[in-house]
């Protein structure tokens, strides 16, 4: 078998292997649904003499730290058995960006999502790490869920997925907060739902599990670890306190314009002209109507 021949069949034989373990919708439900009910049985069936919610909060962290770094060494791992692929998913959570802020962080102590997809370029990484250690050269960008403790990279996949096995790397990260998303962004480890205007994929299961478990979290009251990350190169935007009807009506306009983009994006794939149809006329009129909300919300905010 010739060199050509063998990394066509290398090729076909990595993507045969994604497709018989990847889950179906069915299946990511299921899995989903055991394990948010598994942690919830451990606040049941555990014995807290004193400070009960507390330990609720123990448990929450713990199950949201295990699973993370499941989740980010069994995606970097993916290459190792599966082989190189096409296939290319996207692991960041569809949460508003409204005011985000962009930092260079230190990736150590991060749960850090890096879909590799290259044998080629994982090679070298390991090689320049092993001889030089990390070096944030050129655009190493992704996005950072301080409720989490997660980072998701999307540009220096391979360097930064071996450097998180010797605790290193940093990225220039956009920081996107949960806990607006929570009152409008659901899963049920499937799909991502914002009440009737969005539908997305989930690409694996515990993604939904973490953001899942952190919005129980919130909705029982119970503190999230962002004031114990105050020691990382960023803080809190002032928005983050900010009046719940104006954050929800921002919210709800940055969704409707996510729904625009994307129906938008569906007719351009059917026509070169791409030509508005009627939903698309619903949601620009629907748009406008909040832009006002808006503007009425903005005189009477409070921060």
């Amino acid at each position: 078998m010739n060199r050509q021949t063998q990394n066509r069949f290398d090729r076909l034989l990595g993507i045969l292997k994604r497709k018989k373990h990847r889950m179906d919708d069915k299946a990511k439900k299921y899995a989903f649904q055991q394990t948010i009910s598994v942690v919830k049985h451990l606040f049941d069936s555990t014995y807290f003499p004193e400070n009960y919610d507390i330990h609720k909060k123990e448990i929450l962290d713990y199950a949201i730290d295990v699973i993370g770094k499941e989740l980010a060494y069994s995606v970097s791992a993916r290459l190792l058995h599966d082989g190189e692929t096409p296939e290319n998913q996207s692991f960041c959570i569809p949460v508003p960006a409204y005011e985000c802020q962009r930092k260079n962080l230190s990736l150590a102590g991060i749960n850090v999502i890096s879909d590799t997809y290259s044998c080629e370029k994982i090679r070298k990484a390991i090689k320049d790490i092993a001889l030089q250690g990390f070096r944030q050269i050129g655009n190493y960008t992704g996005s950072f869920y301080p409720e989490l403790n997660l980072a998701v990279i999307e540009n220096g996949r391979h360097h930064t997925s071996v450097a998180m096995t010797t605790n290193q790397g940093s990225a220039t990260l956009q920081i996107y907060y949960l806990q607006d998303a929570f009152s409008q962004l659901y899963t049920d480890g499937a799909y991502w739902y914002q009440k009737d205007l969005l539908k997305l994929p989930v690409p694996d299961y515990r993604l939904a599990v973490l953001y899942e478990l952190a919005r129980i979290r919130d909705e029982l009251g119970l503190p999230s670890n962002i004031d114990k990350l105050s020691d990382r190169e960023f803080s809190i935007p002032e928005y983050y306190n900010s009046g719940t009807a104006y954050r929800e009506v921002l919210l709800r306009m940055e969704w409707l314009e996510l729904e625009l983009g994307i129906k938008k994006y569906q007719i351009a794939k059917l026509s070169k002209e791409s030509p508005k149809d009627m939903e698309i006329q619903r949601l620009e009129q629907k748009s406008e109507d909040l832009k006002k909300q808006i503007i009425a919300c903005s005189k009477e905010r409070h921060f």
